[in-house]
């Protein structure tokens, strides 16, 4: 039910550290611990400001007549992912063995499901024709919320967001923001807002 995004890859460890902590702090008898759940796929670093919130957003970032097929392929993919969390999730209960194997699977899904949305955004928003795609990505950090969390985004989004918007100036940051009713202000939160009501 906890789900969590941050863009320093360290914050999101340090989450799921006090997230176990609080969990074994619940425990009165030690005889009572079980195996604690993987959060890798709750807790994630990204850029909240760059990637596509829904599979509905797609058409936008598509200019080719052959767009529609591979609009479906990219939505039965997120389709798949969301079959592989429950799956996944499930494994969890019943074995270790099984919870590995699950995560392997859903990872390797989500991984080349990233890329492809990856390169999407790179052709549409690389600030230079000489940028690689990696430099891009290490720089901008997308983050695909409907590929990410796929059940999550099944339902319509998340029910409550809390958050804490940095208060940057746009010209400060790395990489270029657009798509925004808020785009005009001169800091980052705004956008950050934005992007709260977005998936909510």
């Amino acid at each position: 039910n906890l789900f969590g995004v941050d863009l320093m890859p360290e914050a999101t460890e340090i989450a799921r550290l006090r997230l176990f902590l609080k969990l074994i702090s619940t425990i009165d008898d030690s005889g009572d611990i079980e195996p604690l759940p993987d959060l890798e796929f709750n807790i994630k670093s990204g850029n909240l400001l760059i990637g596509i919130t829904q599979g509905e957003q797609l058409e936008e970032y598509f200019d080719t007549l052959d767009s529609t097929s591979m609009i479906e392929d990219i939505l039965n993919k997120r389709d798949h992912l969301a079959d592989l969390w429950e799956n996944f999730v499930s494994a969890q209960e019943r074995s270790h063995a099984e919870a590995v194997k699950a995560k392997k699977i859903l990872n390797s899904g989500t991984v080349i499901l990233r890329q492809t949305l990856n390169e999407l955004l790179y052709k549409k928003y690389s600030l230079s024709s000489n940028e690689l795609l990696n430099d891009w990505v290490n720089i901008s950090s997308p983050f695909h919320w409907f590929i990410e969390f796929p059940e999550v985004f099944q339902n319509g989004g998340f029910d409550v967001v809390i958050g804490n918007p940095p208060y940057i100036a746009k010209n400060k940051v790395p990489y270029s923001t657009s798509g925004f009713k808020t785009s005009d202000c001169p800091d980052i939160y705004a956008m950050c807002m934005e992007r709260a009501c977005q998936i909510t």
